[in-house]
């Protein structure tokens, strides 16, 4: 009984130690699988925050792709942005109006619809203005602005303004460009010898091609040598620039000297109908012997004992230079006539669109209004111009030939060795 109990004891401690073992165990196992747990949470904590860091880096990854995408596409925009400025500044620049590139800016900007009228009104206006003024400056005063000033029909000033044009020249004509007398020749003689040291000189004579719309059927006649159509007025001036013979109608393929043979004041001339004063010996030269009055010209016009021209040449001796030179001088009134009645007259700043006829008249009245204009509002005029007896030169039948080329020749030369002796001018050495 007592080994029994022993056995029992020892079995009761054996289990007691078993179940202490298994307790141990137990607790072991339960310490093994908490700190594998352990482990395994620190392990998934770390795996956790890995993929956290794997996250957030993937994150900052992205971003920073992101970021440079988002760079690249603001670069790319910039610089598309710039392209279109370029590209809608380059068509700014090719269009054409500052008022149309200002449209666009604004329709463009949106500035609002009011700006955008605004502008489009103002390049509208500005536009208008252009044309009227090119329109003005190409056309001013023509049969039609006339027409619309008036309130009248074309056809109606077309008949009226040819009307008014020869009544002004017929009713001035006597006063203002009669043909002078003999008187009148010797005071014309004077004031040149006066004025510009030219004695026994009654006038400067040159031609002027007035530009006309080509007319119909007239072939080449009416063109001249400057590539235009004219009809030519020839004129003869005195010292205070005024006309006092003119010849207006003349083809402009003519030359001056044509012109002149065919007109009545040449043949007059040639023929001796002009009432000229008779000869007279120079101021100083009457060892010279008398020379007769004569008229100055350029190198276009013949020589004749009545009317004189410049040397021909370059390389001239200096006696005849200066004579060129006192001649040139004479002759300027004549280029400064012509240049007065262009800027007094703004239709010999362009071509007349009218028939020849029309424009003879329209050439004659305002050649005759010229002359009223210089001797009424000339304060300094020293004498009245009375009214002559004679007509205008008519038209003389065909003349003879003159032959005077001889003594053409003889009165030149007395003028040129008057004016380098006894008729000198103290700033003719400087030629």
């Amino acid at each position: 009984m007592c080994s029994r109990e022993g056995r029992g004891q020892r079995e009761v401690e054996m289990c007691s130690r078993e179940g202490r073992g298994q307790r141990e165990v137990e607790m072991c196992s339960r310490e093994g699988r908490g700190q594998r747990e352990v482990e395994m949470c620190s392990r998934e904590g770390r795996g956790q925050r890995e993929v956290e860091m794997c996250s957030r880096e993937g994150r900052g990854q992205r971003e920073v792709e992101m970021c440079s995408r988002e760079g690249r596409g603001q670069r790319e925009v910039e610089m598309c942005s710039r392209e279109g400025r370029r590209q809608l500044e380059v068509e700014m620049c090719s269009r054409e109006g500052r008022g149309q590139r200002e449209v666009e800016m604004c329709s463009r900007e949106g500035r609002g619809q009011r700006e955008f009228f605004y502008y489009a009104i103002s390049m509208s206006a500005q536009r208008t203005f252009d044309s009227a003024r090119k329109c003005n400056q190409t056309k001013r005063d023509s049969f039609r602005t006339i027409a619309n000033s008036f309130r009248v029909g074309v056809s109606t000033v077309s008949t009226i303004i040819p009307d008014v044009a020869t009544a002004i020249w017929d009713c001035l004509v006597e006063e203002f460009m009669a043909v002078p007398s003999t008187e009148e020749w010797r005071s014309i003689a004077e004031q040149f010898e006066e004025r510009w040291n030219f004695p026994l000189c009654c006038g400067a004579l040159d031609g002027k091609h007035v530009v006309l719309k080509a007319p119909e059927n007239t072939g080449s006649q009416f063109f001249n040598y400057k590539g235009t159509f004219s009809l030519v007025l020839l004129a003869v001036v005195d010292a205070e620039r005024c006309f006092r013979v003119i010849d207006v109608g003349g083809y402009g393929r003519t030359s001056d000297g044509g012109i002149l043979a065919n007109s009545a004041f040449g043949q007059a001339l040639k023929s001796g109908y002009l009432q000229l004063p008779a000869g007279l010996p120079l101021s100083g030269g009457d060892h010279l012997g008398p020379l007769p009055h004569v008229f100055v010209a350029d190198e276009a016009f013949p020589l004749r004992k009545n009317l004189m021209r410049p040397f021909p040449g370059r390389n001239l001796p200096r006696e005849r230079r200066i004579f060129n030179y006192r001649l040139s001088r004479a002759r300027l009134v004549v280029e400064n006539a012509f240049g007065i009645l262009s800027s007094q007259w703004r239709m010999y700043r362009r071509v007349i669109e009218v028939q020849p006829e029309v424009a003879v008249k329209f050439v004659k009245a305002t050649c005759i209004l010229h002359n009223f204009l210089r001797r009424t509002t000339q304060a300094n005029t020293q004498r009245a111009f009375s009214v002559a007896d004679v007509e205008p030169l008519p038209g003389l039948g065909r003349i003879a030939a003159n032959n005077s080329a001889r003594e053409a020749i003889r009165v030149r030369e007395v003028f040129t060795s008057y004016f380098n002796a006894e008729g000198t001018v103290p700033w003719q050495d400087d030629v």
